[in-house]
């Protein structure tokens, strides 16, 4: 039933990343949660995830880490975060250095670190602060259809199950991923997910059995362990990237290159757990003209496979009262760590408009979730069109006309791919919090006009990058 207090009755659907920040955010902001998760938690997914500054600063914010008490203190993280030292950029036929960013006064200028995690870690740590804050989960359920406008759902126990259940909310917060079946109901447009033509074989490896290996530990020579560390073949357009997870026990590994005639197909249910086998020989012919110490990484991997899947900007991420965020709104490729971190500000941004508001107020719920997308698309739909530099890599001004619709700030005229210098200054200085808090303040004076979007950037109320 919808809510008879003055608190709202939130639906989640989706208990990932995403949806388990929504939990959050949504308590946080005072009202009830409750996370439907189709599957019951049984199998995590065993890959990792980087948190930079503007997104480690949300989780910090939220309890699950602690500020450090001084520069060289071990970082407290409920999810046993790794802090990164920076970034470096190989050849891949020389493995010389070609590009190096250190990550030394991130806390200084961004007010937060750059962080890895493995998937399963962070999981598990969004799940003990949503349950910390009494966000209520409901496993075993899945949505099979929505009522935007009256934020009416109906669950199944599986797509087989036709014993219904019909639930009536205040808001629906759509958070199940890349494969949701719920994009049409939020634009009117079927706009399905589709190939991105790019696979990527992932790993992790123990840190110490790749120190150990004399070819292998090349990569990772004078504290390379503690970095990101990438590579690049223009010519074949394969990338490979590594970087610690765990405290720094694992090392994530992943090799993302052109699909393969034999990976076709592997996106769809078996994506949803990133499980597809794969062999190492499958990866080395990938990588067959890179250095031999990227070879001998390789060789210690027990690799999986994963078909990228996008999906073309979409037009709105709100409809009445139920929203889109995530993958679910904006799949995208992993150029700029972009994919988690938007998903965390998207379910953080809720905390700020969602405070101050009851069930009675009908209005103001379809106007706050208006202003929440009139914030978020600009973002999201940058992030996701700037991340397609991992396959073509350009200026980020040159997709200017690709974004001019939701954007009209500055792009610079570099490539925004790795984190150099120009990259941390346009992404990281973004502090959702305190741009949602303008931005509902402004909203309120201005009565939520139609044109809030354009109109918030034009009149210099908020940034969505750069400082």
């Amino acid at each position: 039933m919808a809510s008879t207090t003055e608190t709202l009755n939130v639906a989640v659907i989706g208990a990932g990343i995403a949806g388990l920040s929504a939990g959050i955010a949504v308590r946080r902001a005072g009202h009830h949660v409750t996370i439907f998760e189709r599957s019951t938690f049984k199998n995590e997914v065993g890959a990792a995830i980087t948190m930079p500054p503007q997104s480690s600063r949300i989780l910090r914010k939220w309890g699950l880490a602690d500020p450090p008490s001084t520069n060289d203190a071990p970082y407290q993280d409920l999810a046993s975060g790794k802090l990164l030292r920076g970034s470096r950029r190989r050849n891949p036929k020389t493995a010389e250095i070609v590009m190096r960013t250190a990550f030394e006064n991130e806390e200084e200028v961004y007010r937060a670190p750059f962080v890895s995690y493995h998937r399963a870690d962070l999981h598990s740590g969004l799940r003990q602060l949503a349950q910390d804050a009494g966000v209520e989960m409901v496993l075993g359920k899945m949505a099979v259809d929505i009522d935007c406008s009256n934020a009416r759902l109906t669950l199944a126990s599986s797509e087989d199950d036709f014993r219904n259940e019909t639930v009536q909310k205040d808001l629906i917060v759509l958070a199940d991923g890349v494969n949701t079946r719920f994009v049409k109901e939020i634009t009117g447009r079927d706009i399905p997910a589709r190939e991105s033509g790019r696979s990527a074989f992932r790993a992790l490896i123990p840190t110490k059995k790749i120190l150990k290996d004399t070819e292998a530990s090349q990569i990772f020579a004078d504290g390379g362990e503690h970095f990101l560390n990438g590579c690049v073949n223009p010519a074949t357009g394969v990338f490979m990237i590594s970087y610690p997870c765990r405290g720094g026990e694992l090392m994530n590994v992943a090799i993302i290159h052109p699909v393969r005639p034999d990976e076709k197909g592997k996106s769809g249910k078996q994506a949803h757990n990133w499980n597809s086998p794969a062999t190492v020989e499958e990866a080395l012919e990938v990588i067959h003209d890179f250095h031999p110490a990227y070879k001998a990484i390789a060789k210690l991997a027990d690799p999986k496979v994963y078909t990228i899947k996008d999906r073309e900007p979409l037009p709105t991420y709100a409809n009445g009262r139920a929203i889109i965020i995530g993958d679910a709104a904006h799949p995208m490729f992993p150029t700029i760590a972009g994919g988690g971190s938007t998903a965390i500000e998207d379910a953080a941004a809720l905390e700020v408009v969602l405070r101050d508001i009851t069930p009675s107020d009908s209005n103001l719920i379809t106007q706050r979730l208006a202003l929440w997308n009139a914030l978020r698309l600009p973002r999201d739909v940058v992030t996701q069109v700037l991340s397609t530099a991992m396959v073509l890599p350009r200026p980020a001004s040159q997709y200017a006309e690709q974004v001019r619709h939701v954007y009209t700030g500055h792009l610079p005229d570099e490539v925004l791919a790795g984190w150099h210098e120009g990259t941390k200054a346009f992404v990281c200085p973004y502090d959702v919090f305190d741009v949602t808090r303008k931005a509902l303040e402004w909203a309120e004076r201005e009565a939520y006009p139609d044109d809030m979007m354009l109109r918030l950037q034009d009149e210099g109320v908020i940034k969505h990058f750069g400082r």
